[in-house]
């Protein structure tokens, strides 16, 4: 007769902190993976939406751009260049802020009366739904590769 014995250790502390920092990292792409499509699909006319759209976690965020990375039309002498600020960073873990806080972003985004709307950040919500598996499968393989069999 023959006795096999295994034995196994429990990890499962370290594999909660790594699940953790793993699904830190997905939001934070996913947000990213949206902030740049959004400054893609957006109007550009002087480059200002576009160089204020951020990305912001509890822990890290993007940066605002210059307007002329962006910019399609000469800015006309005398105009006002807008000044504007990154978003407030949330205070939950695990979750990210992708936007502006320009104040015609809204009217850019759903149109007014005068004007058709010119969607940007919901399609590129729409568009990022497809990277979220792609992304939380990649990290996952990062972050859990010393669990996984």
């Amino acid at each position: 007769m023959i006795h096999v014995t295994a034995e196994t250790e429990w990890q499962g502390p370290a594999i909660k902190v790594q699940a953790k920092a793993m699904v830190d990292k997905t939001v934070y792409d996913i947000a990213l993976w949206i902030e740049s499509q959004a400054k893609l699909l957006c109007a550009r006319r002087y480059g200002y939406l576009a160089a204020s759209l951020n990305t912001q976690m509890k822990d890290k965020g993007t940066n605002l751009e210059s307007p002329s990375k962006y910019r399609r039309e000469i800015v006309p002498n005398g105009h006002s260049i807008p000044s504007f600020k990154k978003l407030s960073k949330p205070e939950e873990q695990q979750t990210a802020y992708v936007g502006t806080v320009v104040d015609y972003a809204i009217w850019v985004e759903f149109g007014t009366v005068k004007m058709d709307a010119q969607p940007f950040l919901r399609p590129a919500f729409d568009l990022a739904q497809g990277k979220v598996l792609e992304l939380g499968l990649y990290n996952g393989k990062t972050y859990l590769k010393d669990y996984l069999v």
